[in-house]
């Protein structure tokens, strides 16, 4: 129906137009929920802006939490073309100093000069080349032999060269290098004689190769004392250095902290703060897409007080301001920013860049130790002090010290379980990790003499609570996870050790208090925002989408109406168009008739 058109023709009404209008104004309240949907369309784009930004602060804030950044090394060679040197993330810092003495070398040999690479040679016997044997026909070539050596897998590549005009050499170049690499070669029938590639050693009239270079080790000397490899790349001589020798000479290798990176990486932090800030302010304030969300004005005042907040459990620094982090004072257009001075950082990072770290959250705090002021105690432990019970928190992980002065707690009571190990951390703490070092060495190992099964609890309120659970376990180390308790004092339930009848045997337990430095609680506020299921996000993004939907379908209905409606229109207007048709033809009826009553005029 909402084809009929209506001419108007009758009426001398623009009826198309009339329905036009009509229909504008009845269509203004679907216009109003389509402008509700793209107004929510914004919307949901702004949560997507703000997500993406907090995201990305979250990445950065990530980098700096993780331990492996501040074992980043930087390293100066001063002279490149002697040698050049990587490190790895936590290698010795140093300087040492380098002479490279002589490169090494693969060994290489060549024939004798031949006219044509193409031509056959003529020659017929069975040579061998590194303990592969190869039969060489008298239609063979120079470019033929050297694709047949190449295809024997001997350890050598060969190659023709062009020396000049008429001057063809075949060449075999070991494929590594040093004093091993020696190309053996032998035949039955003068084959490689002919070529020039074996010939008679002048002193001792035996065969031996024609040798272009000679295989030989890499010669070098670091701080003085020499060294030989048989590779130009050497990573086993300085733990976490790997040097790559480039040629003869002297330089000076120096290992030092990256603190660039780690001054970069907190500048990038800063700057993606200041970014997220600035625009979750825009959003929130008066103009703003997302103006007066109650989460956002929170987030605004929050994330703030996550860096400058003090950092329980940090050493030697615990705030931000003592880095370098300072904020705007109120009024001044920076406030909630950060501000960062690279010199303070810099001094620190060079003072204790440990505590920076911590500050950070990358070293979380082991309250299991000793010198935090915690004690250990035990149900029963093997006679003298180097079975004691405090030896598990004396900050010694490595067996090799197990049977003397603090290598750790083996109770006195073999084949007898349990066997309860107590620590007792001297206040309450915030615990979400403990690691448990059983017996393990190549003299000790863990599947003969470590703990099989126990119990990980914690003392909260007025009662002992299960953490874990271990059973059959054949491994030197044991780390629990779990989410994050308060306690004064964790123990270990031995159940059952390896060994039959035998002791239960612990070198060390590690307790760590929750990672709560400044980057680590950014983040967990962040993950906590915009976490996919339940972050505040995600809420809002449902809400708009949801409300998006429902007027959707109001649009629908509303639309269903309209049609009806223009179609009544329409309906309307072809009635009145049809009766005025019928009132013309009627008058026009009267008309004629009146015409043929009126008596004519003579």
């Amino acid at each position: 129906m909402r084809n009929l058109q209506v001419s108007g023709l009758v009426s001398g009404m623009d009826i198309e137009t009339l329905v036009t209008r009509l229909m504008a104004i009845e269509r203004r309240p679907v216009l109003a929920l389509e402008d509700r949907q793209r107004v929510l369309r914004t919307r949901s784009d702004s949560w997507r802006d703000v997500s993406n930004r907090l995201n990305n602060l979250l990445a950065r804030a990530e980098a700096l939490k993780n331990a492996t950044s501040y074992q980043s090394r930087s390293v100066t060679v001063d002279d490149v073309k002697v040698a050049r040197v990587t490190a790895a993330a936590g290698s010795s810092e140093g300087s040492y100093r380098l002479e490279v003495i002589h490169l090494a070398q693969a060994h290489s040999v060549a024939s004798r000069s031949l006219e044509r690479d193409s031509t056959p040679l003529g020659l017929q016997g069975t040579v061998t080349i590194n303990g592969k044997e190869l039969a060489i026909q008298a239609g063979d070539t120079l470019l033929s032999i050297s694709r047949r050596i190449n295809s024997l897998e001997a350890g050598v590549r060969a190659a023709v060269l062009r020396v000049q005009e008429g001057d063809y050499r075949l060449t075999l170049t070991a494929t590594t290098t040093g004093a091993s690499s020696h190309i053996a070669m032998a035949d039955d029938n003068a084959v490689l004689v002919d070529m020039g590639l074996l010939k008679t050693d002048a002193g001792s009239g035996e065969l031996v190769a024609n040798t272009l270079s000679a295989a030989r080790d890499a010669e070098f000397r670091i701080n003085d004392l020499t060294i030989l490899r048989p590779t130009n790349q050497v990573s086993d001589v300085v733990a976490g250095l790997t040097f790559s020798l480039m040629a003869p000479g002297i330089t000076t290798v120096s290992v030092d902290r990256n603190v660039d990176l780690l001054v970069g990486m907190v500048n990038s932090f800063v700057e993606q703060f200041n970014s997220t800030m600035t625009l979750i302010k825009q959003q929130s304030g008066a103009g703003g897409n997302l103006r007066g969300d109650p989460a956002l004005r929170m987030l605004v005042t929050r994330l703030p007080g996550l860096v400058f907040n003090p950092v329980p459990g940090a050493t030697g620094i615990t705030r931000a301001a003592e880095i370098g982090l300072s904020t705007g004072a109120f009024g001044s257009g920076m406030e909630g920013l950060l501000r960062l001075d690279e010199s303070v950082l810099r001094a620190k990072l060079a003072e204790d860049i440990d505590a920076v770290a911590a500050l950070f959250g990358a070293h979380p705090v082991n309250v299991a130790e000793q010198s935090a002021g915690a004690n250990a105690s035990a149900s029963s432990q093997r006679a003298g002090p180097e079975f004691a019970a405090q030896n598990v928190i004396n900050g010694n992980t490595s067996p090799e010290l197990w049977g003397t002065a603090g290598g750790g707690w083996s109770d006195g009571t073999p084949g007898e379980f349990p066997d309860i190990l107590e620590i007792h951390f001297g206040q309450d703490r915030f615990i979400d990790t403990v690691s448990i070092f059983t017996l393990h060495s190549a003299t000790y190992p863990a599947e003969n003499y470590g703990i099989r099964d126990w119990r990980l609890e914690y003392f909260h309120g007025d009662q002992w609570h299960l953490l874990d659970t271990v059973i059959g376990n054949t491994a030197g180390v044991h780390t629990h996870r779990f989410e994050a308790v308060s306690t004064d004092r964790i123990r270990v339930l031995v159940d059952a050790a390896n060994g039959a009848n035998d002791h239960s045997r612990i070198v060390e337990v590690q307790a760590f208090a929750k990672n709560d430095g400044l980057a680590s609680r950014l983040a967990d506020a962040i993950k906590e925002f915009t976490q996919a299921a339940s972050g505040t996000v995600s809420q809002r993004q449902r809400g708009i989408q949801g409300e998006i939907e429902r007027l959707k379908k109001q649009v629908e209905q509303f639309e269903k109406r309209l049609e009806k409606r223009e179609d009544t229109l329409r309906k309307q207007y072809a009635a009145m168009e049809r009766a005025l048709g019928l009132m013309q033809t009627q008058q026009m009826w009267l008309d004629q008739q009146l015409k043929w009553l009126a008596p004519s005029k003579k």
